[in-house]
């Protein structure tokens, strides 16, 4: 209810993010994409009214529609799209029309009648489905996981950044893997789940489980030990090693979703209960291997870390390299030493970082002042010169 943790968990954010973070978490509690359906496909028109659906999905010449609602429903958009929806339904254009809201959100009295009268004229073609606080803000959280990550800036949350970073590619896999499926004609993913089912029995699956849990645990105890030692990781294993046992872990989630979906055909569920039984069953098989998805992006962070070492290294290196070509042209050319000197003195060194702390800026007056003294000493020095080629 107002003020509770979903509540919070949307004050930030405003009515455009809101709409889009709940849009994109409940795609993937629900398995929209999955189930066929696509973002915003097109525009739907009623007299002057024209709308668009948040998603749609078009079967054998029938259309389906679904519209995400995180807050409260009333607005004038709310209202006039419910009025369109009505006229779709009743003119065969859309075939069903599936209404989202959160429980415990305020819904308008004028829109209210609109959705009562939809479910009692219409029940096999309009669902009004009420999702609970709970299960909003698990919504919730999933659409903020496809949010770009924020700029971290804060001194030590470098390593949760990486964190985070990972997580947001775990879940890109996800996500490409269910769109993978989604292009998969129903007969042809049927076909497919059936023989994928029964190509690893539960006691091989159970072996590949182990074994993934064993090989991360091992990678992940290598290169802790490796740190305590102070020893170099060796980072092109540990990616060939990481890519392998991130494959190794997709591979496992497909023969069990390909399971899970084959046990929910033989027991005749609905469409809709049947995508809540596979949800909670992916749920429940992620909560118990999470060990293994925490140490397998903190391998991933690891690589990513050292990554961008090797990046750092390589640009300090050729900054240096800069530098040394700079010096030997300018000896070929001639230029005095003590010219070069002056040019160098302030100069940030490859690698150095500016400094700004008080301690420091004595220091860096000291070398400006000395800097300045030696520019005026060569200059006199080349007047000297001058004034001799003069009587000369």
């Amino acid at each position: 209810m107002p003020g509770d943790g979903y509540d919070n968990d949307r004050k930030p954010f405003d009515n455009n993010e809101r709409g889009r973070i709940f849009e994109n978490g409940s795609d993937r509690f629900f398995r929209d994409r999955e189930n066929g359906y696509v973002h915003h496909s097109r525009i739907y028109e009623h007299g002057k009214d024209r709308i668009q659906f948040d998603k749609v999905k078009e079967d054998r010449g029938q259309t389906y529609s679904i519209e995400d609602k995180s807050g409260r429903i009333g607005g004038e958009k709310d209202v006039k799209q419910l009025e369109v929806v009505r006229a779709l339904i009743e003119k065969g254009e859309v075939h069903h029309h599936l209404l989202r809201s959160v429980d415990g959100e305020t819904i308008s009295k004028p829109a209210k009648e609109l959705i009562d009268g939809l479910v009692r004229d219409y029940p096999d073609n309009f669902t009004h489905q009420i999702i609970s606080r709970e299960d909003a803000r698990e919504i919730w959280s999933r659409g903020l996981e496809r949010e770009p990550a924020p700029q971290l800036e804060l001194p030590g949350v470098g390593e949760q950044a990486r964190q985070q970073k990972e997580r947001q590619r775990e879940a890109r896999q996800l996500e490409k893997e269910r769109q993978e499926r989604t292009r998969v004609p129903e007969k042809e993913q049927r076909a497919r789940d059936k023989e994928l089912a029964r190509s690893v029995d539960s006691r091989e699956l159970n072996a590949k489980r182990e074994q993934l849990r064993v090989d991360v645990a091992e990678q992940a105890r290598k290169m802790a030990e490796a740190r305590q030692k102070g020893q170099a990781v060796e980072l092109e294993k540990i990616r060939e090693s990481h890519t392998r046992l991130t494959k190794d872990l997709a591979d496992i989630r497909e023969i069990e979703r390909a399971k899970a979906r084959e046990m929910i055909r033989g027991a005749g569920l609905g469409r809709e209960p049947a995508q809540e039984m596979e949800r909670h069953l992916e749920q429940n098989r992620e909560e118990q291997r999470k060990d293994v998805t925490r140490e397998l992006g903190e391998i991933g962070s690891t690589i990513a870390r050292e990554d961008d070492r090797r990046h750092e290294r390589e640009t300090v290196e050729k900054q240096r390299e800069q530098v040394r070509e700079v010096r030997e042209r300018a000896v070929r050319e001639g230029v005095p030493r003590e010219v070069m000197q002056v040019l160098e003195v302030g100069r940030l060194q490859p690698g150095e970082q500016p400094r700004v702390r008080e301690e420091h800026r004595e220091h860096d007056d000291h070398r400006a002042r000395e800097a300045a003294r030696e520019r005026e000493r060569v200059a006199e020095r080349e007047r000297e010169r001058a004034r001799g080629r003069e009587q000369y």
